[in-house]
């Protein structure tokens, strides 16, 4: 007889099911991605010019006001 599996536990977030695995694939894609757009302001605002919350000036879009 073999030894057991030990259980994973899963994590459910809405309608998603991640796994222990997953999620730690998740929070190192999430930390090289806050890494690589706060290294400069330049970057920091073309980010959030693209997620559309400000304008390319620095500006809060409408949307946001």
């Amino acid at each position: 007889m073999g030894k057991k599996k030990k259980k994973q536990k899963v994590i459910v977030y809405r309608t998603g099911v991640l796994n222990h695995a997953d999620a730690d694939r998740f929070e190192k894609a999430c930390e090289a991605h806050l890494k690589k757009i706060s290294k400069s302001k330049k970057a920091a605002r073309e980010a959030l010019v693209r997620l559309g919350t400000h304008t390319p000036d620095g500006q809060l879009t409408e949307r946001f006001r």
